[in-house]
């Protein structure tokens, strides 16, 4: 008889053992559909992308960067990031950003050698470099909360 309840209490530790596992492997599955894309790597990826089409720019005499990739590349994003653009040099900027494929001008300002792009009510400044600059703010809204990273 004393077997017999020993039995049972590793059947019952057993089933419970399961019962936990099963409740994690839940919480991480459902963890991992919720999952979110990081503007950490989306500010990397567009640094190394910039640096080749500018480069190509530079071979070939022709403007790519502003007109064809920065708009390639608003539309490859989609409506779940905003990304706002500042190009130019020491005495002209432009900032910008596309909606719907369409160009639309952002306040700009120049104090120096740095240039401000005004998103929203907010300012975000810029060291400009000697010859062509290009710089981008980053924004994702996820629930409640605002994501912003500047590159």
């Amino acid at each position: 008889m004393k077997r017999g309840k020993q039995g049972q209490f590793y059947l019952i530790a057993a089933i419970m053992i399961i019962a936990v596992m099963m409740g994690f492997l839940s919480v991480m599955n459902y963890a991992k559909k919720t999952s979110s894309i990081k503007l950490e790597d989306i500010r990397d990826e567009l640094l190394i992308e910039t640096q080749q089409v500018s480069l190509y720019d530079l071979n070939t005499g022709q403007t790519k960067l502003e007109d064809n990739f920065t708009k390639l590349y608003s539309e490859y994003l989609g409506k779940n990031v905003n990304i706002y653009y500042l190009t130019g040099n020491k005495t002209d900027v432009e900032g910008y950003k596309y909606l719907g494929g369409s160009k639309i001008p952002l306040t700009t300002s120049l104090s120096g050698e740095n240039a401000s792009l005004k998103v929203g009510e907010v300012e975000y400044w810029f060291k400009l470099e000697e010859g062509k600059n290009f710089y981008f703010v980053l924004t994702q809204e996820l629930g409640r909360e605002r994501y912003v990273i500047a590159g």
